[in-house]
């Protein structure tokens, strides 16, 4: 097995940090030209593996074996790799460039470790190879002394493996999901990744042909992003963005709708308070009934609803008035939670999200208590 190469930790953390590359180390000025270690700080015989993707805009990669062409010459210029080749909003005879996304055989000592990774780019107009950093505002880069030919530019492009296509069709999603894969014919199997931003007013949810999909990791951080990837179904598919969470049109439980519920139990519920009134009343006039039991038989009759009852979602009927109840649930720990009901339908409330749901049993069975205290 290949020994692998170690970055102590100070410097690791540095490359994590600036998102970018090792110093290149100084050049051995073969007539004023740097060599590939010169520039990436690695050997070429420290490449682990090289994948490539034909655009900067393309998540989906393939494996391509053949290094030798990086082993060139470079020169220092100054070019600006996310002017060129990431600029948006791209316009018609802009440029793109095929992404090597080169894994080397050197450990960082990151906790968790990783190997190091890096990406060159090559130019579709020039077929310069570049490298360097693809920040905003970043100026300077390493280009190879001269382009490669065209036959390799198309080798490395037809390098990808044949597979069959299908139509991926992408809803929502674009003001918090950066790198969104784009609407079109895709490879079964292809690997897609995207991210999607952690915001304070919505959780957002991707689901594909209606099945969620859950994040591979998330930052948990405000302005972090969750991390998602999958691989492209054989059939025609559509991924859909959205900060809808009950944008499944199924039968819905409440431990789904109120995740609290999975708190509830007989050992763990205390009590159950129930208040019933009027929508729309003043509410210095009103006079809302209040009835609360500790009773057991109130307590398994609840229970069994909140375990087992299915709740079906529904469009708000836009009735002002009307009635509602709220039925609220004490622990022994002090917590409590509640649900809120308006003219027999259940709703959820969240960042100023508002869903209704109507109950699905017959006959229909609503939270309420029989044993009062008195």
């Amino acid at each position: 097995m290949r020994e692998r190469k170690q970055i102590i930790p100070f410097l690791a953390s540095l490359l994590l940090l600036s998102g970018c590359t090792l110093t290149p180390r100084a050049s051995s000025f073969k007539g004023n030209a740097f060599d590939f270690e010169d520039v990436t700080g690695v050997d070429i015989s420290d490449i682990k593996d090289m994948k490539v993707s034909a655009s900067v805009a393309m998540s989906a990669a393939w494996t391509y074996n053949d290094y030798s062409f990086l082993d060139t010459d470079y020169d220092r210029v100054e070019f600006s790799i996310y002017d060129a080749f990431f600029g948006y909003p791209k316009e018609e005879g802009d440029d793109d460039a095929i992404c090597l996304h080169i894994t080397t055989y050197i450990v960082l000592e990151t906790y968790p470790t990783q190997d190091y990774a890096f990406t060159m780019y090559i130019s579709h107009s020039t077929h310069y190879i570049y490298y360097g950093s693809s920040m905003e505002g970043a100026y300077g880069a390493y280009r190879s002394r001269n382009p490669i030919s065209e036959e390799l530019f198309k080798t490395l492009l037809g390098s990808r493996p044949t597979a069959a296509q299908y139509t991926l069709t992408v809803q929502g999603g674009t003001n918090v999901s950066p790198d969104l894969p784009k609407s079109g014919t895709y490879d079964e199997n292809q690997k897609i990744s995207f991210k999607i931003e952690i915001v304070t007013d919505a959780t957002f949810h991707a689901y594909l042909n209606n099945e969620l999909l859950k994040p591979i990791r998330d930052d948990e951080t405000l302005g972090g992003y969750a991390y998602y990837e999958f691989n492209m179904p054989g059939q025609n598919s559509t991924l859909v963005i959205t900060d809808d969470g009950f944008y499944l049109d199924k039968p819905y439980s409440f431990e789904e709708v109120f995740p609290w519920v999975s708190r509830l139990s007989k050992q763990t519920l205390k009590g159950i308070t129930i208040e019933d009134g009027y929508i729309g009343v003043n509410p210095a006039t009103a006079n809302p009934t209040v009835r609360y039991s500790e009773d057991e038989r109130d307590i398994d009759y609840n229970l069994s609803i909140l375990q087992n009852d299915p709740l079906i979602k529904i469009e708000d009927a836009g009735i002002a008035g009307g009635t509602y109840r709220i039925a609220t649930y004490l622990l022994h720990d002090g917590s409590q939670y509640s649900i809120q009901m308006s003219n027999g339908r259940v709703l959820y409330e969240a960042f100023g999200y508002c869903q209704y749901f109507r109950f699905d049993t017959t006959p229909t069975r609503v939270p309420d208590v029989n044993y009062p205290i008195s």
